[in-house]
């Protein structure tokens, strides 16, 4: 599912392409005409909405503060306004300068879209940006480093993966079992469990199984299919034989085909196949009496 700061990335394009799109409709009713609305948190409910906290929901955007930093790409100072806001995937700042472009950071919660100040923005601002799906920014950070295995000599972590917590000397991986945390398991435990790891060897992949499945089935397949051909050779071999064999006693070919149940134009093809490859000399026609 795409992170906040993916959501924030189109804010800029989408409020220029509904602007756009205002302005073409000329008869439609103005933006500044239709009453303003605004999302619940989701820590929030309708029946426990208070006046105050909907006050607040519709004045976001909240402006953080503005801030003088290097253009990127010019290396120019300009002024950049920090924006707090809510999106459909998650609260988020958004960082704006003089040239128009933008940045987004996601917020840990939505309680900080009200309480981040200028300086916690800068320092999201200052780290890498993680975005899911596009392949961007740096790897996450450990969950805890654990030190030296003393058994392998090799660093040990602690990291987040798709499916959880998982311990990790850079080779061998092992998922945190369920009775552990990563902030309090001892690095002793964790050493003992990817020795368990280790002893068990490396483990069966399912793409080979599925592999050998896959070739066993195309050979069978294809001695299948040998086999077919084999059988459609012999049954031509078969005809063949007896159109040659009726063909020595003068039938015509109209009369061959209607005895084999074939057609005419079949049956001259296996005298010519005959005469080309075996030699073969059709005597002459004997009308049929």
């Amino acid at each position: 599912m795409p992170s906040a700061e993916d959501a924030g990335d189109t804010a800029a394009e989408s409020a220029a392409g509904k602007a756009g799109k205002t302005k073409r409709s000329g008869g439609k009713k103005a933006a500044s005409d239709r009453p303003k609305m605004a999302s619940l948190f989701k820590t929030m409910s309708p029946e426990s909405l208070t006046l105050e906290d909907a006050l607040k929901l519709l004045s976001l955007p909240r402006e953080v503060g503005s801030y003088d930093e290097a253009n990127a790409e010019t290396g120019e100072m300009q002024t950049v306004t920090v924006m707090a806001n809510n999106g459909r995937y998650g609260p988020y700042l958004t960082k704006t300068g003089a040239d128009g472009k933008s940045d987004t950071r996601s917020l840990a919660s939505e309680d900080e879209i009200f309480t981040v100040d200028l300086e916690k923005a800068k320092e999201l601002f200052a780290q890498p940006k993680y975005g899911r799906g596009r392949g961007r920014g740096a790897a996450k950070p450990p969950l805890r480093d654990l030190g030296t295995d003393p058994e392998t000599q090799k660093h040990v972590t602690i990291k987040d993966g798709f499916y959880g917590a998982y311990i990790t000397d850079g080779e061998t991986n092992r998922t945190l079992p369920k009775q552990y945390a990563p902030e309090s398991i001892e690095p002793a435990e964790a050493f003992r469990l990817l020795a368990e790891k280790r002893a068990q060897g490396p483990s069966k992949r399912r793409g080979r199984k599925t592999a050998a499945k896959g070739a066993k089935k195309g050979a069978a397949k294809g001695a299948k299919s040998a086999k077919k051909v084999s059988a459609t050779e012999q049954a031509r071999a078969d005809r063949r034989a007896k159109v040659r064999e009726l063909a020595d006693k003068g039938w015509a070919n109209t009369r061959i085909a209607k005895e084999i149940g074939s057609t005419a134009s079949t049956v001259k093809a296996d005298v010519d196949w005959l005469t080309a490859n075996e030699g073969y000399a059709r005597p002459e026609v004997v009308p049929a009496r």
